[in-house]
């Protein structure tokens, strides 16, 4: 333990200092309540994060011009092999 605290700068100090001298004053009651909070808290952000990237989804297939192949058609096959054609054209 006082290896650790060598290694701990002023302010480091002071903190654990006044976290030592503290008294812990949180019953099971309180620390539920904090708990139930941080659990909503968490489901909150978590269905706001999958609105955004429901609505950026959204955004992406409104942008995306439609196209009359669906995707991943061979276009290739269309037309043929004229880029493997080696005509000189002056």
């Amino acid at each position: 333990m006082e290896e650790t605290k060598s290694k701990l700068n002023t302010f480091q100090q002071q903190d654990l200092k006044t976290k030592m001298n503290k008294s812990n004053d949180m019953d099971f009651a309180t620390f539920t309540n904090y708990m139930l909070k941080y659990e909503d808290l968490k489901q909150q952000f978590n269905r706001q994060k999958k609105q955004e990237e429901e609505e950026k989804r959204r955004e992406k297939q409104a942008e995306k011009p439609s196209n009359i192949f669906p995707d991943h058609y061979p276009t290739h096959l269309l037309y043929g092999r004229k880029k493997t054609r080696n005509n000189i054209f002056y």
